[in-house]
């Protein structure tokens, strides 16, 4: 799998260290990131796995092709966004068609973008939770 991150990677870190207990059956094989000074590529990176960084830029479409271009070379049978905050093109979701899993940290769909926890604590939220889509 292909996990896509661009901030700190505590999604990342809790799949890699669930596949190196064998609580997941699972291997990670490549960590993507839009962000260069993105912390889990170091966590990453700290694990050996192997890491690619491309800093987003416009048109979406092409940055995506881009990335598709970059990772041919790593098995991926999925593609996890951990905390991922770039909007996926229609061609990047036509590549890896059924394959793609957003961990999104509220109850979609309230709280959607950036700091949704803290967004939602700040609400008086007495219920919180993750959506995975």
């Amino acid at each position: 799998m292909a996990i896509f991150l661009s901030g700190t990677g505590s999604n990342f870190e809790a799949i890699a260290q669930a596949c190196e207990n064998h609580e997941l059956d699972a291997q990670i094989s490549v960590v993507f990131s839009n962000n260069p000074s993105a912390l889990g590529v170091i966590k990453a990176q700290h694990r050996n796995i192997p890491t690619v960084v491309i800093p987003h830029y416009k048109p979406r479409q092409q940055f995506d092709l881009d990335v598709i271009a970059a990772l041919e070379n790593y098995r991926i049978d999925w593609v996890i966004l951990c905390g991922y905050m770039r909007i996926l093109s229609p061609a990047f979701l036509a590549h890896f068609q059924d394959k793609v899993i957003n961990i999104h940290p509220s109850l979609l769909p309230h709280y959607p973008g950036v700091d949704a926890v803290a967004r939602a604590f700040a609400a008086g939220e007495k219920r919180v939770g993750v959506t995975v889509h």
